[in-house]
């Protein structure tokens, strides 16, 4: 889908793999979040969890998100290598 067409159109080999490893990032969060509110419903909805405790569920999982998401905001502008094996 859409990163792959994004990442056809990166135009040099060191920007292509930084892109690609935020990007490998933003999926992995997204499938947390899926994976969390999936839980969620279950609990709320088969078990009969609480709302109030399931809420502060959900805000500690959009606070971890919110972390997460500057962490990817620092590996993108930092200097940080996109892998640990340095090109020789």
């Amino acid at each position: 889908g859409i990163r792959l067409t994004v990442d056809s159109r990166l135009p040099s080999v060191g920007y292509q793999i930084k892109m690609q490893r935020v990007l490998n990032h933003c999926f992995w969060l997204l499938s947390f979040l899926v994976l969390e509110s999936n839980t969620i419903f279950f609990l709320v909805m088969k078990r009969d969890w609480d709302r109030d405790f399931t809420d502060n569920i959900d805000f500690g999982a959009a606070f971890f998100a919110f972390l997460y998401n500057l962490y990817i905001i620092i590996i993108y502008y930092s200097g940080i290598p996109a892998t640990k094996n340095k090109l020789k």
